[in-house]
């Protein structure tokens, strides 16, 4: 199955890439979504790194199949309550 991952900002997409998504289930995919945020967010030692979401910056991932039906989601907002929770 083709995927495409999708960089959000505003609920526009500002920047995409194809993928090739063969056996996946949408678990996977939503682990996905959750590890690119981390990645682009974070500074590898699970801290979030000092940038505030701006108008340069993406603030979701959305990765859709080859029907653009929505398979997994995860924004920059998620991250940082699920990040508030876990430290709590």
């Amino acid at each position: 199955m083709s995927c495409r991952v999708e960089f959000i900002q505003h609920e526009t997409v500002i920047f995409a890439f194809p993928f090739e998504a063969s056996n996946r289930d949408r678990k996977s995919f939503q682990g996905l979504a959750q590890d690119i945020v981390r990645g682009y967010f974070e500074d590898g030692n699970g801290r979030p790194r000092p940038i505030p979401p701006s108008n340069v910056l993406p603030d979701a991932v959305r990765i859709v199949n080859d029907e653009k039906r929505e398979v997994a989601f995860w924004s920059l907002k998620d991250e940082l309550s699920e990040h508030q929770t876990t430290k709590d």
